[in-house]
């Protein structure tokens, strides 16, 4: 079995085998500039202009962009299919697809709440339960930053930052503890276990002494709410400040920004 010396990367390596060679570069231990001593022209020549590598070469890599040239086509189609239906409130509507639900889920149109389905569900699903929905599908999608999402993501007006803190929400009716779990200076972001209060909802809330932040209270509508986990009890819900006093505003701009600063050191 002939054996070839090659170069890559300023370092002369061999002998190999043809398979060696095929292998490791497919692995990509060697690439598009690696050489090979070509004894019939005694000379270095590239490997993929190799007459002997030059077809074995060329098909691993070609097969691979086809692979993933398909895979985006499939997801770009997969996205644009209007299949989707959704139900808030005892309405429904649609067809939507994928990209339009999200915009909707983004504009607080619609909830994780909120059911959906299309032809292949055998009946209608909270949209938290649909994978295809999932709070880790969505962050993917958007660090993607593709062409047709661009657009459908809006940041934040106000920087939330983690803050913990024991807090007491009630609606002059009931009374529920709980936990907050981000804050900034338009809002928060509290666990409850309880899944009553509802979107557009004003609420009063007390907040105890948390890092940095003296304790206050705080009037506020709710703007979102975070489907659990099926079986969990802990409901997440984001709330907008709607009557908060100056001194206290401006300790949580001053905590968020030394906050966010320090993440990013």
């Amino acid at each position: 079995m002939s054996k070839y010396y090659l170069y890559h990367q300023g370092q002369q390596q061999g002998p190999f085998s043809d398979l060696e060679i095929v292998t490791k570069y497919v692995e990509k231990a060697f690439d598009a500039t690696t050489y090979i001593f070509d004894s019939l022209k005694n000379d270095w020549v590239l490997l993929v202009e190799h007459p002997l590598f030059m077809q074995a070469l060329a098909r691993p890599a070609m097969t691979e962009v086809d692979h993933i040239v398909n895979q985006m086509e499939q997801l770009a189609d997969h996205r644009r299919q209007k299949k989707w239906f959704v139900m808030r409130n005892e309405v429904k509507t649609g067809p939507f697809n994928m990209l339009e639900v999200i915009q909707l889920l983004q504009e607080k149109k619609i909830f994780e709440f909120d059911h959906i389905t299309n032809s292949s569900l055998k009946s209608w699903k909270r949209i938290a339960d649909c994978e295809d929905f999932s709070r880790e599908r969505v962050r993917s999608l958007k660090q993607q930053k593709d062409a047709d999402v661009v657009g459908i993501f809006k940041d934040r007006q106000y920087a939330r930052v983690n803050y913990d803190s024991q807090i007491l929400v009630h609606n002059n009716k009931s009374v529920w503890k709980g936990q907050s779990y981000e804050i900034g200076t338009g809002g928060a972001g509290l666990a409850l276990a309880d899944q009553t209060l509802q979107l557009d909802q004003t609420v009063f809330l007390h907040f105890k002494v948390g890092s940095k932040i003296p304790p206050f209270n705080a009037i506020c509508t709710i703007v979102n709410k975070q489907a659990s986990k099926a079986g969990a009890e802990i409901v997440k819900y984001g709330v907008k400040f709607t009557n908060i006093s100056k001194s206290i505003q401006d300790r949580i701009k001053e905590f968020s920004s030394t906050s966010a600063t320090d993440k990013s050191a």
